[in-house]
């Protein structure tokens, strides 16, 4: 899963800090994302630690309106492990 966000109507609300608002937005997310397969008994990883502009050219974003900011892998069942 790729967590993404969007920095213009981010900008356009929050001024030039908005970036801000989107980085915390997305952590908050993949909280939720981990919480959910963890709930419903699948393993996940999440990562920030990536190609972002590989990412973001196979998605067609433009880095300046949408970014991805974390992947989340999916795996498994929790009892595979």
């Amino acid at each position: 899963l790729f967590v993404y966000g969007n920095h213009i109507i981010s900008r356009v609300i929050y001024g030039n800090r908005g970036y801000r608002v989107v980085l915390l937005e997305c952590g908050k997310v993949i909280g939720l994302i981990e919480n959910v397969l963890r709930t419903a008994g699948l393993v996940s990883d999440s990562t920030y630690v990536f190609y972002d502009d590989s990412i973001n050219e196979f998605l067609d974003f433009n880095d300046r309106e949408y970014s991805v900011h974390a992947v989340v892998v999916v795996g498994g069942d929790i009892g595979d492990r």
